[in-house]
């Protein structure tokens, strides 16, 4: 009998984890003063504008230096978004995904120099991305973006790919 519930108990087990779904999540924090009820109306447009091919988890805190630092430090997101004041320290450090591609074909590539630094062999690139406060993505949404924000993808993302198919949202 207890050999049956344990082949019983094995095959379920087997059966759940084969209907997980492979799509990556894409985790998305945001640390500003984007007050918490948004977070729903964000995460459903980034899912539209990628047109469902990930799954997003989009988290709103509160700004915060700390928080920030622990998160990074957890490694618990793909897609980091804060203040300047708040990346400004972090965009001169290694372990950031240059964002280079991003920008390459703009005729507006000054308004990026502030968030462009030297790496370890004097090369120039950008590892901090701009949002403008007047994209879409807020303005249709009715999201009061009161303070600039500045998106960064860590090097230690495994969702490499996904966080630059989202930072290449807010370049509208």
């Amino acid at each position: 009998m207890t050999r049956y519930l344990f082949l019983k108990s094995l095959l379920i087990l087997v059966l759940l984890t084969g209907c997980e779904k492979s799509t990556p999540e894409v985790n998305v924090l945001i640390f500003s003063k984007i007050s918490p009820i948004h977070e729903a109306a964000i995460e459903a447009e980034l899912l539209i504008m990628t047109k469902h091919r990930h799954k997003i988890n989009v988290k709103l805190y509160p700004s915060s230096r700390e928080k920030l630092a622990v998160m990074l430090s957890k490694r618990e997101g793909d897609v980091f978004i804060s203040t300047h004041e708040h990346l400004s320290q972090l965009l001169n450090k290694n372990g950031l995904k240059p964002l280079d591609q991003l920008i390459h074909s703009r005729n507006d590539i000054e308004d990026f120099y502030p968030f462009m630094t030297k790496n370890q062999n004097g090369e120039r690139h950008l590892y901090g991305l701009p949002i403008n406060k007047h994209i879409n993505l807020f303005e249709k949404n009715e999201i009061p973006v009161n303070e600039p924000l500045v998106a960064i993808l860590p090097a230690f993302s495994k969702k490499q790919a996904e966080g630059e198919e989202i930072l290449k949202l807010f370049l509208d």
